[in-house]
């Protein structure tokens, strides 16, 4: 059966334990625990690792472009590409920052190197 109103939701509403449609009890993984699976697959993959690969190599553009300028000291570049890659790397690191948060809610906030990378994502 594939109509609309059949199919499953992906995320489910609410609760650990569902009730099918032959009265029997079947286990379903709770919101945060859909959340979490899906961020440890996204974390751990092949394309994520080559995502964070490219932000790095964006971030080190980025120092490398600074430091060559003829403006001087203190000036950032104003090319329109320069600006480019400042928002790739910042939205990248958010976008690590909300991935390793999903994956490890309880021990993300008491950990010193956690809240260094929140901090030197304000600070870009």
């Amino acid at each position: 059966h594939s109509c609309p109103a059949c199919m499953k939701p992906m995320l489910p509403s609410s609760g650990r334990r569902t009730r099918t449609s032959v009265g029997i009890d079947a286990h379903a993984v709770s919101r945060d625990e859909y959340v979490q699976t899906l961020a440890k697959r996204v974390l751990y993959s092949r394309a994520y690792t080559c995502f964070y690969m490219s932000v790095i190599a964006a971030g080190f553009v980025e120092v490398a472009w600074i430091l060559l300028q003829q403006g001087g000291i203190g000036t950032l570049p104003k090319e329109t590409m320069f600006t480019v890659v400042e928002t790739y790397v910042t939205l990248g690191l958010v976008f690590e920052i909300c991935i390793r948060a999903s994956v490890q809610w309880r021990r993300f906030f008491q950990s010193v190197r956690t809240l260094f990378h929140i901090r030197s994502t304000e600070c870009v």
